[in-house]
């Protein structure tokens, strides 16, 4: 359990945001029409969505429940959910336990590491991207689990996020040029690098592509 609350493991976050998205979406009435757009909600009090909504190719939206009432927007709570192995499911929006252990060990190795810039909050630190960078993941990812839940989807799938103001886009090369010139900047410490890529993946590739930027 202590092991939990000390590393991100954005690859097992996204796997476990895929598993969790395609479970409550199969449990929506769809009847005989495909799936084609889910609308992921976000909260500045929550790193996890709260709450989803399932667009049909009919262009309705799917109940989820029929005992269970939506919210204004028609959308619904996420209230199935497989435990996550990752500690960011554990960070509110002002905690980050994760990274004060992490600082403590970098500066360890190093009394010059710049810990300040080391936020799953702080737009632009490492963390931060690395969790976009998931969250993209999980949109890649979830067609495929879908298919497996026997959710049918159409031509249009698409996954949204929205803050609650805006909606969020993830692009590749945009993220993974700022991640390297972050890693450039604050993890030119081999040690330090290493320490980082165990503390955001689980997966040997994952970590290896990480060391690799």
């Amino acid at each position: 359990m202590a092991k939990q609350t000390q590393t991100y493991d954005f690859d097992r976050w996204a796997e476990y945001l895929t598993v969790t998205l395609a479970e409550n979406t199969s449990r929506c009435d769809l009847g005989n029409n495909r799936v084609k757009k889910i609308q992921l909600n976000f909260s500045a009090q929550s790193l996890n969505p709260i709450s989803f909504k399932v667009t049909l190719d009919n262009e309705l939206i799917a109940r989820y429940n029929r005992h269970k009432k939506s919210n204004d927007d028609a959308s619904y709570p996420i209230d199935y959910s497989y435990q996550s192995p990752s500690s960011i499911a554990l960070h509110g929006n002002m905690q980050d336990s994760t990274a004060k252990t992490f600082i403590k060990q970098a500066i360890r190795l190093d009394n010059t590491f710049y810990g300040a810039g080391w936020s799953l909050q702080l737009p632009g630190s490492i963390p931060n991207i690395l969790m976009q960078l998931a969250l993209r993941s999980t949109a890649m990812l979830l067609p495929k689990q879908l298919s497996h839940q026997g959710v049918e989807l159409s031509e249009e799938f698409c996954v949204q996020f929205f803050n609650g103001q805006d909606f969020m886009s993830f692009f590749y090369e945009p993220l993974i040029q700022e991640l390297s010139a972050q890693a450039s900047l604050y993890l030119a410490d081999k040690r330090i690098k290493t320490l980082a890529s165990g503390v955001c993946f689980k997966h040997m590739e994952n970590r290896k592509w990480f060391m690799g930027l």
